[in-house]
């Protein structure tokens, strides 16, 4: 079986820590490597990589960076191979503004959720963000970009202070076409961060 991705990955921030984790399932066991950019990722001081067996078999992956430094922003992969083919996760790390200056590159402050009204007439897809200045925001569905339209409507409202805001994609009279892997994408200019959202119906 080809190695795949059950669960979305995932890259949080811990006490100065970046932590990218992805849960995999291969059946045999994969043989994983990971890439900065297109240069194998090998372990350091600062770069931690560990895998953890699951209960249901899958294995979770992941590549700790230890206070980012301004060169090891961009692109990462982690890509998993076996008799059967290969597979990649990839992440994307900014490395944020001057410490002291009070701004905030985003990030994410919860995890993305989905919810509808009473009747089911309007979903709702929302990913909570920090950022300073407020981030801008973008949508996708299975890699193409979401339009504004009549039922689709985007909308970005302060948390309250701190910082913090809603990214919402509104979705009015869903139909079975509207199903799918969404990505958000939030930006200001000190980087971004993006999650991954499945509609089902």
């Amino acid at each position: 079986m080809k190695p795949s991705f059950p669960k979305d990955p995932v890259m949080r921030n811990e006490g100065g820590k970046i932590i990218m984790e992805a849960v995999v399932k291969s059946d045999p066991k994969g043989k994983i490597t990971w890439y900065h950019e297109k240069t194998e990722v090998k372990e350091s001081s600062r770069f931690k990589m560990a895998s953890v067996e699951q209960k249901d078999g899958t294995l979770l992956y992941s590549l700790t960076v230890d206070t980012p430094k301004k060169e090891d922003a961009g692109a990462y992969t982690l890509k998993v191979t076996n008799a059967s083919g290969d597979n990649n996760a990839k992440f994307s790390l900014n490395v944020g503004p001057p410490p002291g200056s009070g701004d905030i590159a985003p990030e994410f402050s919860a995890d993305p959720k989905i919810y509808a009204n009473a009747d089911n007439s309007v979903i709702t897809m929302e990913c909570q963000v920090k950022a300073k200045p407020e981030p801008t925001s973008s949508w996708m569905q299975e890699e193409k970009d979401v339009k504004e339209e009549d039922r689709k409507k985007f909308i970005t409202t302060s948390l309250g202070g701190d910082n913090k805001y809603a990214i919402k994609l509104e979705i009015k009279n869903p139909q079975a076409g509207d199903g799918g892997k969404y990505k958000c994408t939030a930006k200001n200019k000190y980087g971004s961060c993006y999650a991954y959202l499945s509609l089902k119906f």
